[in-house]
């Protein structure tokens, strides 16, 4: 083969790695997911709209089964919407709910925070809403973590007085049961729980005396929960 085939050939060679490598770079960005939405304006409020206060990591996945990691996210409690931060611009962005399925955050120096997107019939909003997840089992228990406006406030700034909305957190608990009915507390009480259980009411009070526990606070009725689904629920189905 003479010298003149042999750089032919590789000429050849080399131009159809450049082809692959082209086409191949497109079909990734054909195929990689986005995220879209709305430019969001953020306004002034007395008391924040947000349940994370500082731009967190998150995992999301997209209703079409993608995931899209490490982007930088806040989830609006006033709204019931995750705010985007866009890195290439530092400009935030609303992004479409319909497009979510799910997502987690993670909180610097605390554990991830699961939020899913549920259809809950019993909700006032009756539409879907992003739930905190906290134990899913034949007994689910999920919060809502909803930021209500309270009121208002007059507020003077270089002598001009302008009105802003008070924002309080309220959050809301919602209880799938074993038979698909939900139940909402908007204040944790065991008195209450245990009305939809009276034929598990006493194995329920035994189980919460032996492991001290009740529901006194958040973590408290989180592990209740586990322990009611996995010790009487599951063994007696």
């Amino acid at each position: 083969m003479t010298q003149k085939k042999i750089l032919i050939l590789l000429f050849m060679a080399c131009w159809n790695l450049v082809v692959f490598s082209q086409n191949h770079s497109q079909l990734d960005s054909l195929y990689t997911p986005k995220l879209t939405g709305d430019i969001f304006v953020e306004k002034k409020y007395e008391g924040s709209p947000f349940v994370t206060p500082e731009w967190t990591k998150s995992s999301i996945v997209l209703n079409t089964g993608d995931t899209i990691i490490g982007e930088k996210i806040k989830y609006n409690g006033y709204l019931d919407e995750v705010i985007w931060l866009n890195p290439s611009n530092f400009k935030r962005f609303k992004l479409d709910k319909a497009n979510i399925a799910e997502f987690w955050i993670q909180p610097e120096g605390d554990q991830s925070i699961h939020y899913k997107q549920i259809f809950v019939p019993i909700a006032s909003d009756n539409q879907k809403i992003f739930l905190e997840t906290t134990y899913e089992g034949n007994l689910a228990l999920y919060i809502y973590r909803k930021i209500k406006r309270t009121g208002m406030v007059i507020k003077r700034d270089n002598d001009i007085l302008y009105e802003l909305e008070i924002l309080t957190p309220k959050d809301i608990y919602f209880f799938k049961l074993p038979d698909g009915r939900w139940m909402e507390m908007h204040k944790l009480r065991m008195r209450y729980f245990l009305k939809y259980f009276p034929e598990h009411k006493k194995a329920i009070v035994q189980l919460a005396k032996k492991n001290h526990l009740d529901f006194s606070s958040e973590d408290q009725c989180i592990e209740l929960t586990h322990l009611i689904d996995q010790e009487i629920l599951t063994t007696n189905k």
